[in-house]
């Protein structure tokens, strides 16, 4: 058994389905959680620390679609600014995941999707040519889509101001991503070729997107490709971990 003494009083789900046995649910009410370690575990349990946001939803899908075992933190606001999250990632912010196998901690979620593609060696282009490409639309989804999809959603529908500079600036640049992304699908199902972690990390943003109201249905490639991913089973489980209610246990696949 290994036990993790952590102050966040949250909710845990195991999954191990891959590994022939039923996968167990666990509800801790109080700050000392015992993970144990199961027999049908080969590979040990990845603890992800996240929340229902975009970030989150990259991990929480990649980790349904490659079949890890793991665990589900979910983190309130106020658990990220705990010295005891911050010795995690310094920068105290959502998603963390903890890999007890390797004995690793990763941040960033474009970084937490790297290592677990070379973890399960899967969802990652293997030529070198391939590679830099789905290298490179990583780093555009971080630098571009994520920062511009968040402070367009932030100026137009939650901000309690919102100056019309900067809510045309961010519409604007909103809309121009989205008709790149729509021209980098030409003649292509995937960003990448191949379903791979670079649609995981993009479809986070434009799930989110979409949802808070900015429609893409005249963008044809751009539609037709979120809606491929949207249909995938492991997307589809993803997404509902991390939204289910605090405080109710509920197993990766099953019904919320």
């Amino acid at each position: 058994m290994v036990v993790l003494r952590q102050r966040f009083q949250t909710q845990s789900i195991i999954r191990g389905e891959r590994y022939g046995a039923k996968a167990i649910d666990h509800l801790w009410t109080d700050r000392s959680i015992n993970i144990y370690r199961l027999p049908f575990m080969e590979l040990s349990v990845i603890t992800l620390f996240a929340a229902n946001t975009p970030n989150g939803h990259k991990i929480s899908i990649a980790l349904e679609e490659m079949a890890l075992p793991y665990e589900v933190r979910r983190m309130a606001p106020g658990d990220l600014a705990s010295a005891e999250f911050r010795s995690l990632n310094p920068n105290g912010k959502i998603p963390v995941i903890v890999d007890r196998d390797g004995q690793q901690v990763v941040y960033e979620s474009n970084a937490i999707l790297l290592y677990l593609s070379e973890k399960a060696d899967m969802l990652m282009p293997r030529t070198p040519d391939a590679r830099i490409e789905a290298l490179q639309l990583l780093f555009f989804q971080a630098a571009s889509i994520g920062p511009m999809f968040g402070q367009r959603a932030h100026f137009t529908k939650v901000a309690p101001e919102r100056p019309p500079t900067v809510v045309e600036r961010f519409t604007a640049e909103g809309a121009r991503l989205e008709a790149v992304m729509d021209e980098m699908l030409t003649g292509r199902d995937y960003f990448a070729g191949e379903y791979s972690i670079v649609d995981i990390s993009i479809f986070g943003w434009l799930n989110a997107s979409v949802a808070a109201g900015f429609a893409i249905d005249e963008r044809a490639r751009l539609k037709a490709w979120f809606d491929r991913v949207a249909a995938r089973a492991a997307v589809q489980r993803g997404i509902r971990i991390l939204a289910a209610p605090s405080g109710v246990a509920a197993r990766p696949g099953a019904a919320a």
